[in-house]
């Protein structure tokens, strides 16, 4: 019988001292004999600002190594070209991220015990300083997790933790929309292949851990990300949807972001953690709104 194969998908922006230790960690993966595996980075740079990192590392990597590069700046078009002419399972993980050594093993285990388009696993922060108490208790750098086995629904999707089959990748629908030029191109991917009757579960033995820089520690971080994510939202909520339904949309999000703006000098009384939840809920409406009338507050997807 043929050893399945993983293509491990890294694609890459300006991220050289992250990326080469993700590619550290990476050269620790257990595969228990199961499959054979490769990486292959795509540089979103046009510059090529990430090869001396994979030149460095080619020569004590274990796996074999692909370099391409994608001059157009775009994570649509960076994806595209990651699963471009593939032949084999695929794996993604963001540059920011490292996994632990059976993180590939365990993914895979699950999804030929289920026989199932692809399984998604848990993104854990990563703090190399100690953070702010706020922080912490507010939660905002935690994401949602579930029981392995668990079936995903769209809206709980991403690429930043995933194997996808070899199957999948014959399906005409497994391609990111490059008209998400600022993100939501995965979730968009995900809910297209979804419609199609394909499942995704979840895998919680299978974490990767996100490095949370001091950049990405700071109230305005979190603020201008939610804008963002607003903006984006939009894309897809109001796909396939009627007038009445995005006039419903609309009202909601009205009701929404005024809510959460006349309680913020209230959550203020209960602490920064509360105030800081809150106000990202605030702020992601608003850039919703804001998108709706064709004004993006944040221009730049590296925040």
């Amino acid at each position: 019988m043929e050893t399945d194969h993983i293509t491990i998908c890294i694609c890459t922006y300006q991220r050289q001292e992250m990326l080469k230790k993700l590619l550290m960690e990476l050269n620790e993966l257990k595969t228990e004999s199961l499959f054979t595996v490769s990486i292959r980075i795509i540089d979103n740079d046009y510059q090529k600002s990430a090869l001396p990192v994979i030149r460095e590392f080619k020569k004590k990597s274990k796996f074999p190594i692909q370099y391409l590069v994608e001059p157009q700046k775009s994570i649509s078009f960076a994806r595209n070209k990651g699963i471009e002419k593939s032949n084999s399972m695929i794996a993604f993980i963001d540059d920011d991220e490292f996994p632990g050594r059976d993180w590939l093993v365990n993914h895979y285990k699950i999804l030929k015990e289920r026989k199932i388009s692809g399984v998604l696993g848990p993104v854990i922060p990563y703090f190399d300083n100690k953070p702010e108490a706020w922080l912490v208790k507010s939660k905002l750098c935690d994401r949602k997790s579930y029981p392995s086995g668990h079936v995903l629904h769209w809206s709980h999707t991403r690429t930043g933790n995933v194997l996808l089959t070899k199957e999948l990748m014959n399906d005409s629908e497994a391609r990111f929309d490059t008209n998400y030029n600022m993100g939501g191109c995965d979730v968009d991917f995900f809910k297209r292949l979804m419609n199609k009757g394909h499942t995704f579960i979840w895998c919680n033995e299978a974490p990767v851990y996100e490095r949370v820089p001091l950049a990405r520690q700071s109230k305005m971080y979190f603020c201008k990300r939610a804008f963002l994510q607003g903006c984006i939202s939009l894309n897809y909520a109001f796909t396939k949807k009627n007038k009445t339904e995005r006039a419903a949309l609309l009202l909601k999000t009205t009701m929404a972001a005024a809510i959460y703006s006349l309680c913020l000098p209230l959550f203020r009384l209960t602490g920064t953690h509360v105030f800081m939840r809150y106000l990202v809920k605030d702020c992601h409406h608003i850039g919703r709104l804001l998108a709706m009338i064709g004004i993006r507050p944040v221009k730049n997807r590296y925040i």
